[in-house]
């Protein structure tokens, strides 16, 4: 099959749909990326709703946003993440390190963080959790889930379920 490219520059505002191609992207002009939006400049009024998470600024948070959609899809190893963030694991190691962590922090941070968003969908149960995040049995999750918390994750669901959602979750991260 034959692709055509695209040899001149769009006009501003347009854009140019490229079918079976090998990858998505946007180009985006260098001096457009220095614009700022002021509030109450915007020509569409922004929708409520959720608000977006930012963008992390080190690579710790880099590295759990980018592993989180991956959760209960994909084997969140180290290579995984050196490859997401196009560096040899050994590198990506050293990084961590310097920034005070270990890729295993990262990685139990998400896990939790999916675990705790799956536990509070109603009618969810904790087999359903484990499974959803990719453990072989419910043990397995339950083991993780109690080193990560230090209590059981029935214990930790009911006790936000008593407590309501104004807590902040309860994480315990273990420096190794």
């Amino acid at each position: 099959m034959s692709q055509t490219t695209e040899t001149s520059t769009p006009e501003p505002g347009s854009f140019a749909a490229l079918f079976e191609a090998q990858a998505m992207a946007i180009a985006v002009p260098y001096d457009l990326l220095d614009l700022r939006l002021s509030p109450g400049t915007h020509d569409h009024p922004v929708p409520d709703g959720p608000e977006l998470p930012r963008a992390a600024t080190d690579l710790k948070g880099s590295l759990q946003q980018a592993l989180a959609p991956l959760v209960g899809r994909a084997n969140l190893s180290l290579e995984l993440a050196a490859e997401i963030a196009e560096v040899s694991p050994r590198t990506l190691r050293r990084r961590l390190r310097e920034e005070g962590g270990t890729f295993q922090q990262v990685l139990d941070r998400v896990l939790f963080e999916a675990a705790e968003q799956k536990m509070t969908e109603p009618g969810v149960s904790l087999t359903d959790v484990s499974a959803a995040l990719g453990y072989a049995n419910s043990a397995n999750f339950a083991r993780a889930f109690h080193r990560w918390t230090g209590e059981s994750p029935s214990m930790y669901r009911s006790r936000r379920s008593i407590a309501g959602r104004t807590n902040k979750p309860h994480f315990r991260l273990e420096v190794r």
